[in-house]
């Protein structure tokens, strides 16, 4: 990982939710690792890759959802959305629409990956665009 010096290893872990499938299991993707409650990022000062941080963190707490804006409880968010500056706001909508387009390529390329894998019994594999990866343990 470029901004941190760390390996991936050390940046992320496979995504929690699993998919079983018989004597198989797998997931979709990775999440930042965590020590913890909280993101190994996240130091006394605020976040510590803060202009390399992923799309998820970039555009927290709001994500689009088949063309609607959700939003998720925020505890750290402390200005209302009306007192958000114009520029901050269109800056927020093109991250979104930026994550949005990012997620729905990852979905075809892992889509694409499925259909020429065959995921193994017995061990925990993550599955991204990327390719499969089989977890040790």
């Amino acid at each position: 990982m470029t901004a941190t010096s760390l390996s991936f290893d050390e940046v992320a872990e496979p995504y929690p939710d699993l998919i079983h499938e018989g004597d198989r299991r797998y997931t979709l993707g990775w999440v930042i690792r965590r020590e913890g409650d909280r993101c190994r990022f996240l130091g006394e000062e605020g976040c510590l890759i803060y202009q390399s941080r992923p799309w998820i963190c970039r555009t927290y707490p709001f994500m689009l959802n088949n063309g609607s804006l959700i939003t998720s409880p925020c505890n750290g968010i402390t200005t209302g959305a009306d007192e958000l500056e114009l520029g901050v706001i269109n800056q927020i909508l093109q991250d979104l629409k930026d994550r949005q387009r990012a997620e729905i390529a990852e979905e075809e390329r892992i889509a694409e990956v499925l259909t020429r894998v065959k995921i193994p019994a017995g061990k925990l594999v993550i599955v991204d665009g990327e390719g499969m990866r089989i977890m040790n343990g």
